[in-house]
């Protein structure tokens, strides 16, 4: 492929990542109702509330969610605090795992990334005594699943 087609394929995916916060003029998005899918539903079940469509109540108001992202399923355990969230986004891994570099450090988290595949990449973050891991692969062509696990959310 020509670099300009490369260059202008890269656009593409990219933009709808793109979204503008804050003064520092970071690229970074907010959880926030567009991220949602309708209907949203919860399901509780012993320990266990299963849901999709929204966050869970507590998720880390500040985390980047990309643009276009839909909030596929949630996991939390009203004990542990173990909380869970599969975001669906509409671009490639690669482009999706750039996305969370560059916003994790934007927004004042530490982390690590590692790409242990050709389509995965993980992340391990940390940011005032919250830890957590993000694990991106591959949904379908175009699109990639990023699994958001903070084993002790309170």
């Amino acid at each position: 492929m020509n670099p300009l087609r490369t260059l202008l394929a890269v656009a593409l995916v990219a933009v709808p990542l793109a979204a503008c916060s804050g003064d520092d003029g970071a690229t970074t998005t907010s959880p926030a109702p567009s991220t949602t899918l309708d209907p949203t539903t919860t399901a509780e079940s012993g320990d266990f509330v299963f849901g999709s469509g929204a966050l869970p109540d507590g998720f880390p108001e500040d985390f980047p969610v990309a643009n276009g992202a839909t909030i596929d399923s949630t996991l939390v355990n009203t004990v542990t605090g173990f909380t869970e969230v599969a975001f669906i986004v509409p671009a490639d891994v690669n482009v999706t795992a750039l996305f969370f570099e560059q916003n994790l450090q934007a927004r004042g988290y530490e982390y690590d990334a590692t790409r242990p595949e050709e389509a995965r990449w993980s992340f391990t973050f940390a940011k005032d005594g919250l830890e957590g891991t993000i694990d991106v692969a591959a949904a379908s062509a175009g699109v990639s699943r990023a699994t958001v696990t903070i084993p002790e959310l309170r």
